[in-house]
């Protein structure tokens, strides 16, 4: 059971996080990737530095409200 709230809280912060701004990577003709989730991970997708900074800025802003917090040492940016 504790799975499955820890689930429906990471899809609640992350709904909030991208909010509909579609700066993620192009998907297909029409869609965009926003993220990964696998688990506890989770991959932010953007295609520009400042659309990445910003997203974590608000996943920053909602994990904290939910008591979740970002593991400095665990995250990485990748290029």
């Amino acid at each position: 059971m504790s799975g499955f709230l820890f689930l429906i809280v990471i899809d609640w912060v992350m709904t909030r996080t991208e909010d509909n701004s579609r700066n993620g990577i192009r998907w297909k003709l029409t869609t965009t990737l926003d993220d990964l989730d696998f688990a506890d991970d989770l991959a932010l997708l953007s295609s520009r530095w400042s659309q990445a900074q910003d997203k974590l800025n608000r996943l920053n802003q909602f994990e904290g409200k939910v008591g979740l917090k970002i593991n400095i040492d665990k995250t990485k940016v990748l290029r």
